[in-house]
């Protein structure tokens, strides 16, 4: 629902590994859980105006190509539930047209009424490992109604407590 909502002004693209059966048993044993059907996830994301990719070098290149078809602007905000993707996909950024916008004091402050205080608003805005899609919501509708936010990139690792689906 979220997807198809917010696709309808900008596209949404989403990194989705795990296909091979080896990628399934190590998701299966470091997040305790299993690997969802990717067959249902890939259609129900293609359904939605969702864009698939499969790794971190293919997201930017669509981010690019995209970019020439978007909007001008060039302000973008990492939205991560873990540091070391969000570090990663910053130096990614810096290899394109994208800017990583820097919240203003009161951006910063709308953010941080939203997460625990021991989450960072700095961008990328790190909603800590215990987010839930609740978390990922209440930020990602606060920066869609910023108005020098041109571009999300969220990420989302699979965790003991994520709920992923949602």
């Amino acid at each position: 629902k979220v997807l198809r909502e917010i696709s309808k002004t900008k596209p949404v693209i989403i990194i989705k590994p795990g296909k091979s059966d080896n990628a399934k048993k190590a998701i299966g044993s470091h997040t305790g859980s299993l690997a969802q059907d990717n067959i249902l996830v890939e259609t129900l994301i293609k359904e939605n105006n969702g864009i698939i990719v499969e790794s971190l070098n293919e997201l930017f290149d669509v981010m690019v190509a995209l970019k020439g078809k978007a909007s001008k602007e060039k302000n973008l905000v990492i939205v991560t539930n873990a540091g070391g993707p969000g570090v990663i996909s910053t130096d990614a950024l810096a290899k394109t047209e994208f800017n990583l916008y820097e919240l203003t004091d009161k951006e910063k402050e709308l953010l941080r009424s939203k997460l625990p205080k021991e989450a960072s608003v700095n961008n990328p805005v790190d909603i800590l490992g215990d987010g839930k899609s609740d978390r990922y919501l209440s930020v990602i509708n606060e920066l869609t109604k910023m108005k020098n936010v041109s571009n999300i990139l969220v990420l989302l690792t699979p965790q003991i407590m994520t709920d992923s689906e949602n």
